[in-house]
């Protein structure tokens, strides 16, 4: 009884000390500075390898001109970008055969959208 109750107490040492070195890797951010003179009513940020933008990232958000927008938590890895303008008048974006921005994690990157 004595040794069951040993084995339990260790147990619960195991999984409680595990919930304070859960592996997270380091994520990036990403400001965009808008100085287009057009207000920026979607953004996208899709994988370099993927064949679709995915969805919209700023939600109900925009970025105005003259405006900035941080992204947070993106996991490291190398993706296309896209700004979209009212009517959905692409403003810019990086692709193919331009290649993707790589981000590292722990880093904050900047994109100055001036066109």
């Amino acid at each position: 009884m004595k040794a069951m109750r040993w084995v339990v107490v260790a147990l619960v040492i195991l999984v409680l000390g595990g919930c304070f070195f859960i592996n997270s890797s380091p994520t990036a951010s990403l400001q965009v500075v808008n100085t287009s003179g057009q207000t920026i009513y979607y953004f996208y940020i899709s994988p370099d390898a993927s064949s679709n933008w995915g969805n919209d990232q700023l939600g109900s958000n925009t970025i105005p001109s003259g405006s900035t927008f941080t992204f947070t938590d993106i996991a490291p890895g190398t993706y296309d970008l896209q700004a979209r303008a009212f009517g959905n008048v692409i403003v810019i974006k990086t692709t193919y055969p331009a290649p993707g921005i790589t981000f590292l994690g722990d880093q904050t990157y900047i994109w100055v959208v001036d066109i």
